[in-house]
């Protein structure tokens, strides 16, 4: 049940990211083609927005802080059916990247850092959630 639930507010989340910004196809379009090759140093290239893409970024936190804020009513529901440990650690690593990359988007968008430096933040952001949700999931294991 809880699982239908986690899809519903992917949906809700999205919703609301196509409410913040109502033309945001065309905004992930103009985003795609203003894609260059950046180099970081000699001969290592990456892919980076020429431009400033604040509406796309707009988008992005809304879903990511809206799926994130969701997930916290998740694990309470988790926690209150007694949901296998590894959905439990699974929905807090949800929580922590999610608001973890609302808050890097938010840099981002405030042009408190650069393009590089956000892509490092979810990247962040990302590991520490699969190792927080790995370490309880451990920590469980070995209390049995």
């Amino acid at each position: 049940m809880l699982d239908l639930a986690n899809f519903g507010f992917f949906l809700v989340a999205a919703g609301a990211a196509f409410v913040a910004v109502p033309d945001l196809v065309s905004r992930i379009s103009n985003f795609i083609a203003d894609i260059t090759m950046v180099e970081l140093s000699p001969n290592v290239f990456l892919p980076a927005p020429a431009g400033f893409h604040p509406q796309l970024y707009t988008a992005f936190l809304v879903y990511s802080l809206v799926f994130g804020l969701l997930h916290i009513p998740l694990l309470a529901g988790r926690l209150y059916y007694k949901d296998k440990m590894r959905k439990k650690a699974s929905a807090l690593g949800s929580i922590i990247f999610q608001l973890g990359a609302a808050y890097s988007c938010y840099l981002l968008l405030t042009q408190s850092v650069a393009w590089f430096p956000f892509i490092g933040l979810i990247i962040i952001f990302g590991g520490a959630s699969l190792v927080i949700e790995n370490l309880i999931v451990l920590a469980m294991s070995m209390k049995r």
